[in-house]
């Protein structure tokens, strides 16, 4: 009601994209702890943050208290269901119709050949025929063998490839996500939103437009969540990484 009420009647924030701008009190919250850990050490932070030490191990060190009370729940139901029934656990979790999804399991026999991309992605093809010229440049300058692959490496061309397909993991939305913040975030690394929008604008409007209404909602909001309060993923921690997937003829101009 805040932001509605008086701070977007009285102030408003936008990009240099001209999108809307909205605060969001855990980023300041995470900012602050950043640069005050940063210059002044934990124990300092933890004072400004007003964190005890069982208060920073209990909320953030220990994952979600209520997925992990749920997980709980159901191998302690598992566990009983067996000892009852004399059956093993399979039988058991089959019995009491809980489902476990083991990703990497389901994915090795529905796409025998899928490969995780830093992008967030994953590819079923890492060797088809979008990879020969990495291949055929890779020989040319000596540094394959004939005969030896080497994958596809164009992080940019998997939004809209044919091959890329999108996991539904805790892990991998993080990390596409964090790709596209790491992405918006080069923005002051051009010299305009003009070049910026050159080389990064239909990435960025496919990840909106066309992967992320088709992620769970649930799970959306959880990743959302663990990006702001903990961050990017390790891949995408630092903003000029992305730099190096621009056209050699882009990052000339933009040097």
């Amino acid at each position: 009601m805040f932001l509605k009420r008086w701070m977007e009647k009285h102030f408003t924030f936008t990009d240099q994209t001209g999108r809307r701008l909205r605060p969001v009190v855990s980023r300041f919250r995470e900012t602050g702890a950043q640069i005050t850990a940063y210059h002044q050490g934990e124990m300092t932070n933890d004072i400004m943050l007003n964190n005890t030490p069982n208060t920073r191990k209990k909320s953030y060190s220990e994952g979600n208290r209520i997925s992990n009370n749920g997980m709980m729940q159901d191998v302690m139901s598992i566990r009983e269901e067996e000892i009852k029934s004399g059956v093993n656990t399979e039988e058991a979790r089959s019995n009491l119709n809980i489902d476990i999804l083991v990703i990497e399991e389901e994915n090795k026999i529905n796409l025998p050949d899928l490969s995780r991309t830093p992008n967030g992605g994953s590819c079923t093809s890492p060797f088809g025929e979008k990879s020969k010229k990495y291949i055929k440049k890779a020989v040319k300058q000596g540094l394959l063998h004939e005969g030896e692959k080497l994958a596809c490496a164009d992080l940019l061309a998997c939004f809209g490839c044919s091959n890329q397909v999108i996991v539904q993991s805790h892990s991998d939305i993080w990390c596409l996500l964090s790709f596209k913040a790491c992405i918006e975030e080069s923005l002051y690394l051009h010299l305009d939103a003009s070049h910026y929008r050159k080389n990064f604008a239909d990435i960025v409007a496919f990840i909106e437009e066309k992967i992320l209404p088709n992620i769970n909602s649930n799970l959306l909001k959880q990743v959302e969540t663990k990006l702001n309060d903990e961050g990017y993923h390790p891949l995408w921690d630092q903003v000029d990484s992305v730099l190096d997937l621009i056209p050699q003829c882009s990052q000339e101009v933009s040097q």
